[in-house]
């Protein structure tokens, strides 16, 4: 395993499965096994009709890919998952119709008949099918951190990776984890490139959860959104530093003589987060981020020192200077200017 790895929280860790376990296999080769990370012993695999591996599908890393004929990867261990993050992507424009040959395409599921279904297309449309789970309690599904309602389950397509993440507190009783199907329905395939998932006994909140998207904007150059399509600046920082670019002062004397204060322009903040000893991904994942970002696009810098955490759309007003130290760890920092 990378030293990334052990960003992943193993409380109530049930399975994890990511292409890049899988071993001695070439690209274009077929995937007959994925093994579990999480150390439990609930490979997934598959008989017949195999999915390929692509080696380097995203930011080096790679992908199983699911052709929409192909059998899924499996295992009939029972469990009961409350919180699920599953990386990956639809390869066309919409799921397909009622009818289709590939009708429902499952991406997560149980796997016998009467089981249940967690991550399934609605015919005809971009969103998840919505199977009434509100109904057993509290329920959230996020794409990329952004909230949906039940019956607005947004997906993702033409093969953008995507994070989806599902949690349920009364939980998903499934006999057995299934990747690329919905349950034994033949027609239900999956088409499209499977990254990685965690499935959780738990529902993880605070540190656990920002903890899970540090690795995988690590891993998979992924960030977190907000509703209006921002990304959210991926890693918390040491310590940060109000800059000099407040509001402009200007005093006068009344005639009363009492001292008055008036301001001219727009209050703007201005930060300088400090980000030390971290691993030379998380600079590489935060140079990607600033590359993209610089000069002048918008992005969300998200400051969990206030609860509810207190978002402010910034720019980049620097480089991201970066030294390593002699523990092979990396410091660098940044200055950002509210728009």
């Amino acid at each position: 395993m990378s030293e990334i790895d052990s960003l992943i929280p193993r409380s109530g860790l049930l399975a994890w499965h990511a292409a890049d376990a899988i071993t001695s296999v070439a690209h274009g080769g077929i995937v007959t096994i994925m093994p579990d990370k999480s150390g439990n012993g609930r490979d997934v695999e598959c008989d017949a009709s195999y999915p390929t591996l692509s080696t380097n599908y995203i930011n080096g890393k790679p992908a199983v890919i699911f052709s929409g004929a192909n059998d899924p990867l499996s295992t009939t261990t029972s469990i009961l998952v409350k919180h699920a993050f599953v990386v990956a992507a639809y390869s066309d424009a919409a799921f397909p119709a009622v009818g289709g040959a590939n009708e429902y395409a499952g991406l997560l599921s149980g796997v016998s008949a009467g089981n249940l279904g967690l991550l399934v297309g609605n015919p005809s449309s971009t969103r998840f099918y919505d199977f009434d789970w509100e109904s057993m309690g509290t329920y959230t599904y996020r794409r990329r951190d952004v909230a949906f309602a039940e019956n607005n389950l947004q997906a993702a397509f033409n093969n953008a990776i995507s994070i989806f993440e599902i949690s349920l507190s009364g939980g998903w009783g499934l006999n057995g984890i299934q990747f690329g199907r919905d349950r034994v329905a033949t027609t239900r395939k999956w088409k499209g490139p499977f990254c990685e998932s965690l499935l959780y006994s738990e529902i993880k909140t605070g540190s656990d959860r920002l903890d899970i998207y540090e690795y995988l904007a690590m891993k998979y150059l992924l960030w977190k959104r907000v509703a209006s399509g921002l990304d959210v600046w991926p890693f918390q920082p040491n310590w940060g530093r109000p800059l000099a670019t407040a509001k402009r002062i200007l005093s006068s004397t009344a005639v009363s003589g009492a001292y008055k204060s008036r301001t001219k322009s727009t209050a703007k903040k201005a930060f300088e987060p400090q980000f030390e000893s971290r691993w030379p991904e998380e600079y590489d994942a935060a140079h990607a981020f600033w590359n993209a970002k610089y000069p002048g696009t918008s992005f969300i810098y998200r400051d969990y020192a206030f609860s509810p955490e207190r978002d402010t759309t910034v720019r980049f007003a620097s480089d991201l200077p970066q030294q390593a130290n002699d523990y092979r760890d990396i410091n660098y920092s940044f200055q950002a200017v509210e728009v």
